[in-house]
């Protein structure tokens, strides 16, 4: 039946917009991800979508039940992820590291945090700076290291945790609205081997 159908289709195109959002690794590809979402998958779910929605309300005399309707909430199954925009392996010499770390799938209405880790290499303590927000943007953090001027090399990694608890205003593959479920705190690294496997950075004689 037609309501069979566009259950199957919402469920598929939910779960491609879950993957591709998975597979963000970059700020570059965050936006290409966010438009291929929006523009593609919602947008051809949506043109085939209300009018199959305008035609069963018609029919039955109620709304669509919760099944057929498109999720807004990222897959609470999948633990968040910590990413960095841009990966810098050198630095000319008095330049500053620049961290900019996102998380992928946590809740923005929760708190989160994020702390850069620095240490010499070849060194085994860590010293830990914390990562401010940027603006008004709860996933999205900003560090800064200023190596001392006689360091050559130096290795980091970003850490973080995010809740992945939500509050759904609309429902969405058989979610009633409003529902809250009943999340946890992700701990996550960056990169994903770090500590034992950090990023190095090299710093170069010239500016």
């Amino acid at each position: 039946c037609i309501r069979d159908r566009y259950q199957r289709r919402v469920h598929g195109v939910t779960t491609a917009a879950w993957d591709l959002m998975s597979s963000v690794s970059g700020w570059e590809s965050l936006g290409t991800v966010t438009n291929v979402i929006s523009h593609s998958l919602y947008g051809h779910l949506y043109g085939l979508f209300l009018p199959a929605t305008y035609a069963m309300q018609n029919l039955t005399g109620e709304p669509l039940p919760p099944d057929c309707q498109p999720a807004t909430f990222f897959d609470p199954d999948r633990a968040p992820v910590l990413r960095v925009a841009s990966v810098r392996s050198y630095l000319g010499a008095g330049e500053p590291l620049q961290v900019r770390s996102f998380v992928v799938g946590g809740n923005a209405s929760a708190p989160a945090a994020a702390v850069l880790h620095v240490r010499p290499l070849g060194a085994t303590a860590w010293s830990e700076i914390s990562m401010a927000r940027t603006g008004s943007d709860r996933m999205v953090f900003l560090g800064r290291y200023l190596p001392p001027s006689d360091l050559k090399s130096f290795e980091w990694f970003v850490s973080g945790v995010a809740a992945t608890a939500a509050e759904f205003q609309n429902g969405g593959l058989g979610v009633p609205a409003g529902t809250t479920i009943t999340g946890r705190v992700a701990r996550m690294v960056f990169p994903p081997t770090a500590p034992r496997r950090p990023v190095t950075t090299v710093v170069m004689p010239f500016p």
